[in-house]
């Protein structure tokens, strides 16, 4: 997990100036060859003094934590770790956790999930955790197959936790390639579950414990290189070269180039091994945009902001932050 601190007022006007004079560019590809080169001659002559993150809190769980498909949620100032594939058709139900505002506590053992999963859709959400679908787990090892479960997160610490299951969702959601957020607004204590190849969508109501069934995204076929994010009830994620807007009232679908050759390109040629892509929503129209560099010893910070009017996307600004050494399979959880 990554802290990066606010932008000092220095850097804001330097933004607002680049902005500015980009919106005056009418033509999309001449803005996009000016971003790009804006994007590279930012970044030239910083090796010797790009910022290096240190860690906030040392994993030391040993050879047994190391899986795969593990799914992250945080609840407050606690970040949960679920699941993951262990290798040899094994999955686990292993939940961790710490809380990022006692670091020095480290890495603390929750209470096991009723199911074995991996890759699993989890959110946090009025206190509780809830855990849903899965890819692999299940029906495979002795235990129960239950499509999705819940934790009151206030009883972790005093260790009376208990996971409860879920009732099943409508079967054209299906239980892999999940996707949860939190609704607000007129739509609090609702979850929104998208499934990423189908392109199905249920809510969630955590109070009544029942679902309810939207139109899927329609005339959309491209998948996603970011996991969606959620502001209202407009989902935003990025494919290819473009940020996509679906508006699920609405039932509104339309996309805008980022105005970046260099990012559009660093970002869809990342490897496995490599962090996913992170659209992490700031206010308004504006976003930030988390990416590991080819070199997979720095990760890229950028700004941007998403104008419908204009039906373009603007890089505002871009910053990269180095580490200690080289790694790899990052996860990025927005907080």
């Amino acid at each position: 997990m990554l802290k990066i601190s606010s932008e000092k007022d220095k850097e804001k006007e330097d933004e607002e100036k680049v902005a500015k004079k980009v919106c005056q560019i009418t033509d999309a590809e001449l803005r996009g060859a000016y971003l790009a080169f804006h994007h590279d001659n930012r970044h030239q002559g910083e090796l010797d003094r790009i910022p290096t993150l240190s860690p906030i809190v040392e994993l030391k769980l040993g050879k047994s934590y190391r899986s795969y498909g593990t799914s992250s949620a945080s609840v407050g100032s606690f970040v949960y770790r679920i699941g993951g594939y262990c290798g040899k058709e094994k999955y686990s139900r292993n939940v961790r956790y710490f809380d990022f505002s006692r670091p020095e506590e480290g890495l603390k053992r929750g209470p096991r999930t009723i199911c074995a999963r991996c890759r699993a859709a989890v959110v946090g959400l009025n206190g509780n955790l809830y855990v849903m679908g899965f890819d692999g787990g299940g029906a495979r090892l002795d235990v129960p197959s239950i499509w999705g479960e819940f934790l009151d997160t206030r009883l972790v610490v005093e260790g009376r936790a208990k996971w409860s299951a879920l009732p099943d969702p409508p079967s054209t959601l299906g239980c892999k390639y999940l996707f949860a957020a939190a609704l607000d607004g007129n739509f609090s204590g609702k979850i929104l579950v998208l499934n990423l190849r189908t392109y199905a969508i249920c809510l969630f109501d955590v109070t009544e414990k029942s679902w309810e069934s939207l139109d899927p995204i329609v005339e959309y076929y491209n998948g996603f290189t970011t996991h969606p994010i959620v502001v209202g009830t407009t989902l935003y994620w990025i494919r290819g070269p473009n940020v996509w807007v679906y508006d699920f009232l609405k039932k509104a679908l339309v996309s805008m180039p980022i105005g970046d050759s260099k990012i559009c390109w660093l970002i869809n040629a990342s490897s496995p091994t490599e962090m996913r892509p992170t659209l992490v929503h700031l206010v308004g129209d504006l976003f930030c945009l988390l990416w590991m560099d080819e070199d997979c010893e720095s990760v890229h910070c950028t700004k941007i902001q998403v104008s419908t009017q204009l039906g373009a996307v603007f890089v505002l600004g871009c910053h990269r932050y180095c580490f200690h050494h080289m790694v790899c399979l990052l996860d990025c959880l927005p907080l």
